[in-house]
């Protein structure tokens, strides 16, 4: 498994380049994304396993190159929120275009039993990985 996780890592990182996006910058983007209007600093620093001054920097690079942006909360001023801006939404797309293009043509290798108990074992695993 870490040696399948490594491959794919170092695969992913190589075609975010494309995109002129580090994996960090990527998985950011999934999360502000996943999370709509509601995506906070201290949130965003959870989901991605990262300190609160690296979360900082990542959004301040995402937000010069047009890709978020920050907003206060208007019920709390003190809540600084991020959001992706079209452009954003636009890259992650194209992100996510090339990453679905990817999959299938590794997974199209296969034939079509082996898929279907790949996919079964991955949703076990991954739902045994939610539960503990």
């Amino acid at each position: 498994m870490m040696k399948m996780a490594w491959y794919e890592y170092r695969r992913f990182s190589r075609d975010l380049s494309v995109h002129q996006l580090t994996f960090p910058q990527s998985h950011t983007l999934v999360v502000i994304y996943e999370n709509d209007v509601k995506c906070t600093m201290g949130h965003l620093a959870d989901e991605t396993n990262q300190v609160s001054a690296t979360m900082t920097g990542i959004i301040d690079r995402l937000v010069e190159r047009g890709l978020v942006e920050r907003w206060r909360y208007p019920d709390d001023r003190r809540k600084v929120l991020v959001r992706l801006t079209d452009l954003g939404c636009a890259k992650l797309e194209a992100v996510l275009k090339a990453r679905r293009r990817q999959f299938a043509s590794v997974l199209g290798r296969l034939d079509e039993p082996t898929r279907d108990r790949l996919a079964f074992s991955l949703r076990q695993y991954m739902e045994i990985l939610e539960a503990i």
